[in-house]
């Protein structure tokens, strides 16, 4: 399996379990992540799917990675 293949499935993967608990309603989401119950959980797990999402995107579509036609070269 290419590095490629592996990051695009924990990133699906880690989507997939952001989403669900958050449709859930989970109560992860609201345990507290220190003992001075400053900042929930839920935070951290949110931003998660946040990064992976993009993350995801950027490792499954070939031309976001390597541009072929010129157009796509100097776009980016």
């Amino acid at each position: 399996m290419k590095k490629r293949q592996v990051y695009i499935i924990i990133s699906l993967l880690s989507i997939l379990t952001v989403i669900a608990l958050l449709v859930t309603g989970s109560s992860l989401l609201t345990l507290a992540l220190f003992k001075d119950n400053a900042i929930p959980l839920g935070t951290f797990i949110t931003w998660t799917g946040m990064f992976s999402l993009p993350l995801t995107i950027y490792w499954g579509i070939k031309a976001l990675r390597k541009p072929t036609n010129k157009l796509q070269k100097h776009s980016q």
